[in-house]
């Protein structure tokens, strides 16, 4: 099987066409419950992915506690899915029927995300029921979604929090796992980040994704593990290809270079659109009636497909991966970020090759 790392760029309310021929779009499904399952017509294509909503439940417990809103949250089996301004009602059951109707083809289970600076109380009650609703589904997956293979996101601050996590979860044999790749803004996370990486690895996952982020050292950090064919398939997630104008669609979005995904001013277009022109010139006379919003369109979409090159581009300089750390060192969009950056694939790398009980007993105290 060839490894594989591949980007879902997360449905979006104002750009959702864009997508249309993207085949590995990355949906809400307590958001699609109601704009994708009126009939044939609305079915999205197969080979996408599909989050169960806890990332809502993350933004709402976490605007809770700072006290910026009131919207309250809940999880009930069989009074269906709802979303609206005051609360938020997953059904675990009826997201196996949105995978199924979908046509989802890598599904994660209802979670519970820990919010920042959880007690050990909060993170044990946080898998306990992570656990609960992960069982429910796999139990009417047969049922309502047989074609989805669920993957069962994990939630961890300490190395223990990850242990606890897998030796439960990994009860339910799941298609693969996820873990939150947005926590990475000092060194500390982003040696954890990889050390989490080389656990999975070690306990044989095959699909490891990575939720919420495409900042280019979590998309090298999945080449390097794609190249060292630590994982068949490595997957990231996240909405910054259609971050300008996610809250404003009046917003004119930047290009991505796909060199380096820095974002570049609109005057780059006929130097970076990846788009053949074909493509380029049906959207601008047939789909989209307005320059504005022609231009914008393919934008967006080179936008995801400039993200995808740089994921290909970078599994390829991972194959030599002595060399992959002179361009990091070289690299300017990379400056800050390349001393942990570095730190992270050297941890991929001897775990590759001397696995991850010998890595631990040597690196282990970089993370409690």
């Amino acid at each position: 099987m060839k490894n594989i790392l591949t980007y879902g760029p997360v449905i979006s309310l104002y750009a959702r066409s864009v997508l249309k021929t993207y085949p590995s779009k990355f949906h809400n499904a307590t958001k699609e419950r109601t704009k994708s399952l009126k009939g044939p017509k609305n079915i999205i294509e197969k080979y996408v992915y599909c989050d169960s909503g806890g990332f809502q439940i993350y933004e709402i417990e976490k605007n809770l506690r700072k006290k910026k809103s009131t919207k309250k949250w809940g999880i009930i089996p069989g009074v269906g899915t709802k979303d609206s301004k005051k609360r938020l009602i997953i059904d675990p059951i009826d997201v196996c029927r949105i995978y199924g109707r979908m046509h989802i083809k890598y599904g994660f289970t209802v979670d519970i995300p820990l919010c920042e600076n959880a007690t050990y109380q909060e993170s044990k009650e946080s898998l306990d029921q992570s656990f609960k609703w992960a069982k429910l589904m796999f139990h009417f997956q047969k049922k309502y979604c047989p074609k989805t293979n669920l993957l069962i996101p994990l939630h961890y601050f300490t190395k223990q929090n990850l242990y606890d996590s897998f030796e439960i979860m990994s009860t339910l044999d799941p298609y693969g796992y996820a873990i939150p790749a947005r926590s990475t803004d000092n060194y500390d996370d982003f040696v954890c980040l990889a050390y989490a990486m080389c656990f999975l690895y070690h306990k044989g996952v095959n699909h490891f994704h990575l939720l919420g982020s495409s900042r280019t050292e979590i998309i090298i950090l999945g080449a390097v593990a794609i190249a060292l064919k630590m994982f068949d398939r490595v997957s990231f997630d996240s909405r910054s290809w259609n971050t300008a104008t996610y809250e404003n669609p009046n917003r004119f979005p930047k290009y991505f270079d796909p060199k380096t995904l820095k974002q570049i001013c609109p005057s780059g277009e006929k130097k970076t659109l990846l788009l053949p022109k074909s493509i380029r010139e049906k959207v601008l006379k047939k789909e989209i009636g307005g320059s504005f919003d022609s231009r914008r369109y393919l934008i967006l979409l080179h936008n995801i497909m400039a993200t995808q090159e740089y994921a290909q581009q970078m599994v390829r300089r991972a194959q030599d991966i002595d060399r992959l750390k002179i361009y990091i060192k070289n690299e300017p969009q990379l400056r800050l970020q390349r001393d942990r950056l570095i730190a992270a694939i050297d941890l991929l790398r001897k775990t590759s090759k001397k696995g991850y009980p010998f890595v631990d007993s040597l690196y282990g105290y970089l993370w409690l």
